[in-house]
């Protein structure tokens, strides 16, 4: 097969860069029978100098413009750009519209169909007019996880046979890091003086950081411990509780491979890669009970209801406090881990390609 994939979302913002990188490198290292296109559009930023080694078909397009042209009006089939391919991959952005071509596109969440108001307008419009033309018109879709697949059906009345799921896993600069043993950032430079629970901090309703405060709050009779969170997340002042703001990838890494535990309380996720991000440092996982978190981190973490403060808290109290729970966590999720490969998504994902044809 001759393929092609759309490997614009990998600069634009909002897009999951990490996963079109891995699976693109992946695919080529891993493939020795089928060949690989590469359509990139972008008016102002240049393509990746990891990319230059592959074939790839560049044009000075807005993605504004890509937007307009394949999601909205629908026009300028990917045939007549990218010329003998059998197979597109599209991106998580657009969808182009085809005249011989099989399409697969790959759908990582549906969370702004579920909660409008929390995602941007301009995305919120951008995607919508996606899926309507993923429903009409591509062969194969790929889910990131079987939460996602079953998120699929419930909110695009898609069919099962056309849905598959292939999981993501862990981004390479994890293993970069823990491989370079670099010295760490002092905690006590951000304000940690305490041993503490790690959590990525976000505005977004569905990442439950509110909740998770106040189960702290519960559990924090004592002065003994903190829990730090890391990122875009303001809030004002809390005894034992240390806002980090921005963070570069390296601090962020420091502080959570420093940590006693991590907390991941989302209320909905496509996949939780955070979750394979803990397992790989070493760190054991308090996670919520529903959506992907409990099928990615299957029987290697403490679940908890993260609409319950009560719950979060006795989790929060048990994890902490318990260090033979905390020893046994971490010990299954490194065999966890074992389970998430790029190469495996990569064979996976050329099936796929094969099915769609």
């Amino acid at each position: 097969m001759r393929l092609g994939i759309d490997i614009s979302q990998t600069v634009f913002p909002g897009g999951v860069s990490f996963y079109t990188k891995n699976l693109v490198h992946s695919l080529i290292k891993t493939d020795n029978k089928n060949s690989y296109k590469l359509f990139f559009s972008s008016l102002r930023q240049k393509l990746p100098e990891e990319f230059n080694k592959y074939e790839v078909s560049r044009y000075p397009i807005p993605p504004s413009l890509i937007n307009l042209l394949w999601n909205k009006l629908h026009i300028l089939p990917i045939d007549l750009i990218l010329k003998n391919i059998d197979v597109f991959h599209a991106s998580d952005w657009t969808q182009p519209p085809t005249k011989k071509v099989a399409c697969v596109t790959t759908i990582h969440d549906l969370s702004f169909l579920d909660d409008p108001k929390s995602t941007h307008p301009k995305i919120y419009n951008a995607q919508t007019a996606r899926l309507k033309w993923v429903k009409k018109e591509v062969n194969q879709i790929i889910a990131v996880s079987q939460s996602t697949k079953e998120e699929i059906i419930r909110l695009l009345k898609i069919s099962e046979n056309k849905i598959n799921v292939i999981y993501e896993a862990l981004n390479p600069d994890v293993k970069a890091y823990i491989n370079t043993n670099q010295v760490k950032i002092d905690p006590k430079s951000v304000g940690i003086n305490k041993p503490y629970m790690f959590a990525y901090g976000s505005p977004s309703p569905r990442k439950n950081i509110d909740r998770l405060l106040n189960a702290f709050r519960l559990f924090n009779s004592s002065n003994d411990y903190q829990l730090v969170v890391a990122g875009n997340y303001s809030h004002k002042p809390i005894n034992n509780v240390v806002f980090t703001g921005y963070l570069d990838r390296k601090t962020m890494l420091d502080l959570f491979s420093q940590s006693s535990a991590f907390a991941y309380p989302s209320t909905y996720e496509g996949f939780g890669l955070p979750i394979l991000e803990a397992f790989a440092l070493n760190i054991p996982v308090l996670t919520s009970n529903c959506s992907s978190m409990k099928e990615i981190s299957d029987d290697a973490a403490l679940l908890i209801d993260p609409m319950s403060e009560n719950d979060i808290e006795s989790g929060i109290k048990k994890i902490i406090e318990n260090e033979s729970l905390r020893n046994n966590l971490i010990d299954k999720g490194k065999q966890r881990l074992k389970n998430f490969s790029w190469e495996k998504c990569a064979k996976e994902t050329i099936k796929v390609y094969e099915r769609a044809t």
